[in-house]
This record gives C-alpha cells, structure tokens and sequence, in this order.
C-alpha cells in the first residue's frame, strides 16, 4: 500500500511539457501542453536521487517503487489532496447547478437532465463520498491551482551573449502554481503524488526543464482515513483518479478485457481520450556536454482514458485497485501498476 505522501512545490515556473512550444501558426492555444507532471517523472526524479545516494539496490527499488499521480493539495495541509471529480458528479458555481447520478439510465436520458458542463473539477480526496451539495458546502471543490502563461526566451549564440541574427526568440508555454496571497484568500499549493518509497527532503531539479522545486515526503499511517479508502474494496462501480491505461503495448482500449473481468463491455461516463507517453532511462553527459550513453528510449505512443471516467461493470469486482493482479495492467518492461495506471476508487451508481 502507499506509505508516502510526496509534496513538490515549485520555486517558480515550471513547464506544459517538454518541447511544447507557441509556434508562429499556433500563436493562440497551447500546442502540446501537459501539467501537471505524469507520475513516470517523479519515478525518474527518484530513481536519479537513489543512483546518488545509494539507499537502494536499483533493482529492488524498480520492484517496489509504485507511484500514483498527479494530485494537488495546499501546502499547509498535504493529507487532504484533492482528485479529480467523478463523471457522474457535476459542481457547478451556483447553487442549483449541482447534479449527482445515481442510476446510469438517468444519466443517457437526455431530456431527463439539463446539459450542465461543470465549473470545479477536483475535490478533496476526504469528501468522495458525499453529494455535490455537501462537497461545495464543505469548500472542498476547487478548479485549476496553476495558470499558464507564454514567456519569451531569446536563444543565444554558440560564443556570445547576444540573441542569434535569425529566429533568436520563441515562445513556450511556462506554468505557475498559484502563489499564497498576503490577504489570506488564496492558500499556496503543491503538486502531490502518491509513493511507496519516500523521497529526502531538499531541493531538487524535477522534469524536462531541470526547473527547481522543493520535495518533501509525508507518511501516511496505517489508521489514516485516507488509507482506509484507498483500500476499500470496489463493487460494481468505479472511477479513475489516474489515467486509463488498458490493453497491450500495440493496442489502447478503453476498458478492460481480461478474462478476469466477466462483463467484457461495462457502461461508461467518460470524455475524449488523452495522449499519453514518457521516456524510459536518461541520456548520460560528460562534464563537457559529449554524450557517454544512448539516449532514454520513449515509450511506444497511446491513449489514455481521462481521470474521472467512470465506469459501471455487471458483477462485483471484489477487490481494491492495489489488489489487482498486474496481469490486468499493460506492460512495457514492467507494469504500468507500478505508475498508477487505472488508480481507481468506488462510487455509488446502478445500471438499473
């Protein structure tokens, strides 16, 4: 089971991605953003540490490491992270905007329910059991804690400090987590990811831009509530804290089809499918940028389903996500269990 909360606070920005950048035809949107961070850069974060400290045998730690994000939380009070909102659950800002679906048919049957996009899309992991009402009235539904804002770099030349005569500026897409306000009415926020193995406290460089941020990790005990439902066994219903990663390396689904899973075709509330991909090692440099070692291997290319997505099987799976064999998870070299793929928790919901 998870035994660590690690919190990465930022000192700064941080960025979308690697390599999503504003191109001149794409001045408008975000090209290729992503943030937060998928749960495989923490995994090279802790790896990296590990190669420098020696605490573990890498071997050991790759078989016990298992990692589950991203989540957020205010800094002040870690425990309480917030997740992404279940499909069937609607928060919106006013009053009578806020929907719940106890029954699947309800939900296909559109003249029995108005056309209500939600306005929060996470809540506190502490209220997932309770109705929109009691979450907006507990404050525990928030929207997005980070903005994205384009900077403009300048890309120098090889021997001077001077912008290059030709394409010497670009943009790209930079991330800042909402600063604490000095009035109080905005609390400062952290990234937080779920981590059997701990990480040491201290600074670090954390993903494709080597930016700065602070790590701290946070234990979780055995009595926590939050432990408890993270282990709670799952019914018939249930809904995706992370992404959806099912089927092979060379085939991406959106359910599961194991022989395990009796009802091969469950009813689902979900949206549009994301991308998903991370790279596999690091690219080894000598002291004067030569490159001593291949380059890490990128992961084959697929589809997730989004966080949120719910999902309504015939029978009764029986068991919480951590219990799951890993024969139900892909594999590229190892399980993806092993970074939080299909982090699930149940939810109340029939089909009849």
């Amino acid at each position: 089971m998870f035994t660590h909360i690690i919190t990465i606070s930022p000192l700064g920005f941080l960025y979308g991605s690697a390599g999503a950048f504003l191109s001149p035809e794409n001045l408008v949107g975000r090209s290729g953003a992503k943030f937060p961070p998928d749960a495989a850069t923490l995994a090279g974060l802790l790896f990296s540490a590990n190669k420098h400290s020696g605490a573990h045998d890498q071997v050991t730690l790759r078989d016990s490491l298992f990692l589950a994000g991203p989540f957020w939380a205010n800094v002040d009070d870690p425990h309480y992270f917030y997740v992404p909102v279940p499909r069937h659950k609607i928060l919106g800002r006013d009053d009578t905007d806020q929907w719940e679906v106890r029954n699947y048919q309800w939900w296909r049957d559109e003249a029995a329910h108005p056309d209500l996009e939600a306005d929060y899309h996470w809540q506190r992991i502490d209220t997932w059991d309770y109705t929109p009402d009691e979450i907006k009235a507990n404050g525990a539904a928030a929207q997005d804690p980070w903005t994205f804002l384009p900077l403009l770099h300048p890309s120098l030349k090889s021997d001077e400090r001077n912008v290059r005569d030709e394409n010497g500026l670009f943009l790209e897409n930079a991330v800042q987590m909402l600063p604490n306000q000095w009035d109080g009415s905005q609390a400062e926020t952290c990234l937080v990811y779920l981590s059997t193995v701990p990480l040491e406290d201290g600074w670090y460089r954390f993903g494709g831009e080597s930016h700065l941020v602070e790590v701290a990790s946070h234990p979780i005990a055995d009595t926590s509530p939050i432990a408890e439902l993270l282990q709670r066994p799952i019914d018939h219903a249930f809904a995706l804290l992370g992404p959806g990663l099912w089927g092979s390396t060379h085939l991406s689904l959106r359910y599961p089809r194991h022989a395990d899973f009796s009802d091969r075709r469950p009813m689902m509330l979900t949206d549009r499918p994301q991308p998903h991909r991370y790279r596999l090692g690091s690219q080894a440099k000598s002291p004067q940028g030569e490159a001593l070692a291949p380059a890490g291997r990128l992961s084959r290319g697929r589809y997730a389903v989004p966080p949120g997505t719910v999902y309504l099987f015939k029978e009764a799976i029986g068991r919480s996500w951590w219990d799951w064999p890993e024969a139900w998870f892909p594999k590229e070299g190892f399980s993806l269990k092993h970074l939080g793929c299909n982090l699930c928790l149940p939810v109340d919901i029939s089909r009849s």
